[in-house]
């Protein structure tokens, strides 16, 4: 998962931001969607026409989930591409060869990517997910929302898919929505720091800032690393 976390940094910036209230997306105190990672494991229905290697599908999925997660993302790529050598029907494969190139900014490949993922695995909540990641990313935010909700209707108790649909929400200004997808998030899980850092940026939002101070200490209690801002 690559998340970006300069705690004093955010903190500095969001404090000064008050004063202008930009747009919620463009907010640096809060967290970018985090990623599915996806599964190791071969493809539940491979074609009489595909030969699976299942060993070297798992040495080569667990290598490029290792480079991914160490921002090697060429190197991942190329594992990727071995393991979809060792079962071209692999979602997962296609699904982390997505996710390195949206890392590298290559957009347009890793839509094409997480599309095929989709047609081999359509009911996979994370390739949703990780779609709406990059949809989120690149701004687009109304389709960033129609792959979480897909997400959200494939993986009803999912609190990282719910938590990241907020951000989205959030991005539209639907701050109301915001609040009330955090709490469904946070219910489902209660240590999801991201639900509450985006609870308390929409409750700002909403002058609700007794609440907002509230869910800060909270997203700050549960991962220190996260840099909220101390309200007075």
């Amino acid at each position: 998962m690559s998340i970006i976390k300069p705690a004093a940094l955010m903190a500095a910036i969001f404090a000064a931001s008050l004063i202008s209230a930009p747009a919620y997306a463009g907010e640096p105190a809060k967290e970018k969607p985090k990623d599915k990672t996806p599964a190791c494991k071969p493809s539940p229905k491979p074609s009489t026409k595909d030969k699976v290697n299942k060993a070297e599908l798992e040495k080569y999925m667990t290598e490029a989930d290792i480079d991914l997660n160490h921002g090697k993302f060429q190197q991942a790529l190329d594992a990727y591409d071995k393991a979809i050598v060792a079962d071209p029907r692999c979602a997962a494969a296609y699904q982390g060869k997505a996710n390195a190139y949206r890392r590298l900014g290559l957009y347009d490949k890793a839509l094409e990517t997480y599309d095929k993922a989709i047609r081999l695995e359509p009911k996979n909540p994370d390739a949703y997910s990780n779609k709406g990641n990059l949809y989120y990313e690149t701004h687009h935010y109304d389709k960033a929302l129609a792959s979480f909700d897909m997400a959200v209707k494939l993986a009803p108790k999912d609190s990282l898919i719910r938590s990241n649909r907020a951000n989205v929400l959030g991005a539209l200004g639907r701050y109301k929505e915001v609040v009330a997808e955090c709490d469904q998030a946070i219910k489902l899980d209660k240590k999801n720091a991201n639900a509450y850092a985006n609870k308390g940026m929409a409750l700002l939002k909403l002058k609700r800032n007794s609440e907002a101070k509230a869910a800060f200490k909270k997203a700050n209690e549960l991962d220190s690393s996260i840099g909220m801002p101390q309200i007075p």
